[in-house]
């Protein structure tokens, strides 16, 4: 289980990165590829505050991984970081925070336009310092669009949440 959460960070970072799903405006601050609003919808739930604050983070980290944000991005993952994904046909993928930025930094270098950032919130959690947060976003990595299911953990620091386990797991759409 604990493997499984690893890998849904990184798939939501790869996801977020690869979901394009149209042209979206340009901003000022990123001429070069246009910025892609961000957009999410929960299911009915009430959210407290400290629910609220992991939600935003959280749509943080997907908007800033849809406009490759490298800088920002770094500061939203942890150092010990660990993501396991799943893919469609059972083989996995595991990252750890150098290799995620990678994933990102080579999608920017490449000239990638920017991604969705449409995310289905399931599930919003905290307990104590740490976070817990289940998403579902459909992925184009390829020809075949997909959908993932992420698991994120976050531990609540100094600096704000920080993703420090993601598992993603690749099911048809």
């Amino acid at each position: 289980m604990v493997s499984m959460t690893r890998g849904l960070l990184l798939i939501l970072g790869a996801s977020i990165l690869a979901a394009c799903a149209g042209p979206v405006p340009k901003t000022d601050s990123s001429p070069a590829h246009p910025a892609v609003t961000p957009h999410t919808w929960s299911t009915s739930m009430n959210l407290n505050d400290e629910q609220i604050e992991l939600k935003e983070a959280v749509e943080k980290l997907i908007f800033n991984g849809c406009n490759y944000k490298i800088e920002t991005l770094a500061d939203l993952y942890d150092r010990d970081l660990r993501i396991v994904i799943v893919n469609l046909d059972d083989s996995v993928i595991t990252l750890n925070y150098q290799e995620n930025l990678n994933f990102f930094i080579a999608k920017r270098d490449s000239g990638a336009v920017p991604l969705d950032t449409t995310a289905n919130f399931r599930h919003i959690e905290v307990v104590g310092k740490s976070g817990y947060v289940v998403v579902v976003r459909q992925v184009q990595l390829s020809d075949k669009p997909l959908r993932f299911v992420f698991s994120l953990s976050l531990r609540l620091t100094e600096k704000g949440w920080k993703v420090y386990r993601e598992t993603a797991v690749a099911t048809s759409i």
